[in-house]
């Protein structure tokens, strides 16, 4: 067992006085206290802060530094990894070379001597974070299945499609518990006081891509790089798979390694659901028409109009993993007008149309026909079986409010889904492959006349996301029920593929393509009482804690909660199971 059925006994026979003062008591011996905020409560030398039961659980081989104690380096996806130390972790992300300290609050200060040498000047980031924010979608869906969305502090609201961030951004507006919204660009140049309420507020990381989309050039910044990836990775969840860099700022490694082990679980089942005798028969393609465009300010930016069929990596893995064979092996192929990209798709089965709509809510295959140009009534059919048997996709079925309209959950929560999106793909090209009640999130048939449904805040189910301040500021015991509830409800949500549709949310696997979705991210977009490294504004050789400013956007105050337990939930979790 990960933890002793000591801790599993506390949790499970919850009481405030207990969990004001969490007993850990690791399988190597070893026992300490963490407190409301998890933070080491009695520091012990040569105690071991992050035991086996706190790490990721990933490939990579463990290793043992007597010097510096015991380590052991994790890498994930070969994308990043995590080196474990008794009272810090080095977090390395080896797509774009960035390196972050995570410092357990309540341990010493971290001294130059004790890092290793490609982390002496990284930004300090004291651990379990109590607060973030983005300008990004990328990162939500993360957050979400970790629970953490009420610890948004700033949040650019402007493409975000989940509705339980919608819910906190109104009930901030209200001056009730939640996070502010505030765009991080304006008229196309970056907002400062977006800038301004990150660096000078209550946010102690504060996530962004590999380009810098919404970067504040504070040391809260974290590159942040899960839809970089062009495939899906090991066995479709490699991108998934960054909930794991996320959790390792809020000490939540045991969530992580439970929702990670559930998405897989449920991706391996629904890949055998199309292993059939028919199984890779089907033909799918990506498909999209892009209408001519003219700059009224720059003709350098003009482009004709042209079909395309699109073969990005993540695309064929998603129709590979569904049981069906990608069109063709090339990326991408682009063609001058209709007749060509008719011609290269006779004889496929099914297309999944990616054409842009402004309004997704009244995009229909009339549309589709219209742009194809292709025909229903009485033309022969025999050279499209897509159209014979109906089978005409989009990715626009769950949408969401956004601030400028409509968006699509596609673009914000699939990249944390695969599960959902080679389920939802088996169900529309292999008949009674799934079960005949299966809803899907993300796909839709327009060629059968299914039509996309718009979430508001009310649809909000996340126990956490609750707009009144009691619950969140009368104890931190009474956030510890919450916390724990949460995560023992990812038990069930793992055990329930189909629950899945009813929750939220991030950006989406279509991040392969940087110049035609960048653009989602671009556009928008609890102090700890620790040691000298308290907020992540420093290097590690000089981890002081900085002097409280003002945040620029005034809100009620609010005791946010901890994130600490998940630690707790997470290990009765495995306990259970």
């Amino acid at each position: 067992m990960a933890l002793s059925l000591f801790l599993c006994l506390l949790v499970l026979s919850y009481s405030p006085s207990a969990l004001a003062q969490l007993q850990f008591e690791t399988s190597a011996g070893a026992s300490f206290q963490l407190d409301a905020k998890g933070c080491v409560s009695k520091y012990a030398e040569k105690t071991n802060y992050f035991p086996d039961e706190r790490r990721l659980v990933a490939t990579g081989d463990a290793t043992v530094d007597g010097n510096k104690g015991t380590t052991s380096t994790v890498t994930v996806a070969k994308d990043f990894s995590v080196q474990y130390f008794d009272t810090f972790k080095v977090l390395r992300n080896h797509k774009d070379n960035k390196t972050y300290v995570l410092h357990q609050c309540g341990t010493p200060e971290i001294t130059k001597d004790l890092l290793p040498e490609h982390a002496k000047d990284a930004p300090v980031f004291s651990t379990p974070v109590q607060a973030w924010s983005t300008a990004l979608t990328s990162p939500l869906v993360f957050l979400d299945m970790l629970g953490l969305n009420h610890l948004a502090d700033v949040v650019d609201m402007t493409y975000v499609t989940s509705p339980c961030l919608h819910k906190l951004a109104k009930c901030s507006s209200e001056d009730e518990f939640g996070h502010t919204h505030i765009a991080s660009s304006v008229g196309g140049l970056p907002n400062p006081l977006f800038k301004a309420n990150i660096t000078e507020g209550d946010s102690e990381v504060h996530f962004i891509d590999a380009w810098g989309t919404g970067k504040t050039e504070s040391s809260k910044d974290v590159s942040f790089d899960a839809t970089s990836d062009p495939g899906m990775g090991r066995d479709g969840t490699g991108r998934a798979e960054w909930v794991k860099f996320v959790a390792v700022f809020f000490n939540a490694e045991p969530l992580a390694n439970t929702v990670f082990d559930g998405i897989q679980r449920r991706l391996n089942d629904v890949s055998k659901l199309s292993k059939g005798d028919n199984a890779l028969s089907k033909q799918v393609a990506f498909v999209a028409y892009n209408a001519e465009y003219k700059s009224e300010t720059n003709s350098a930016w003009n482009s004709p109009a042209s079909w395309v069929i699109d073969n990005a990596a993540y695309k064929m893995d998603t129709i590979k993993l569904a049981g069906a064979t990608a069109y063709s092996e090339d990326k991408k192929q682009s063609f001058p007008n209709a007749t060509g990209v008719k011609e290269a798709l006779k004889g496929v089965d099914c297309v999944i149309d990616e054409t842009y709509a402004p309004d997704p809510r009244t995009y229909n295959v009339t549309q589709f026909l219209a742009k194809f140009d292709l025909e229903l009534e009485g033309a022969d059919l025999s050279d499209y079986p897509f159209l014979a048997n109906k089978c005409v996709i989009r990715l626009d079925k769950r949408l969401g409010e956004t601030k400028w309209g409509v968006g699509m959950d596609w673009y914000e929560s699939a990249v944390g889904h695969p599960d959902i999106v080679v389920k939802d793909l088996v169900s529309l090209i292999h008949d009674g492959a799934v079960s005949s009640d299966y809803k899907t999130r993300y796909m839709r048939n327009i060629a059968k006349g299914e039509v996309p449904f718009v979430t508001s805040p009310e649809d909000c189910e996340d126990p956490e996301s609750v707009c009144t301040k009691a619950g969140h500021d009368d104890g931190h015991d009474h956030d510890h029920d919450h916390t724990t509830t949460k995560a023992m409800a990812h038990s069930d949500h793992d055990d329930d593929h189909d629950h899945d549709h009813d929750h939220t949310t991030t950006k989406a696997m279509a991040h392969s393509d940087h110049d035609d979705d960048h653009k989602h991210d671009h556009d928008h977009d609890h102090t700890t009482t620790t040691t000298a490294a308290a907020k992540p504004t420093t290097t590690a050789a000089a981890a002081a804690k900085p002097t409280t400013t003002t945040k620029t956007t005034e809100k009620s105050s609010s005791v946010r909660v901890s994130p600490f337990v998940f630690v707790a939930g997470a290990a009765v979790v495995a306990l259970l199971q």
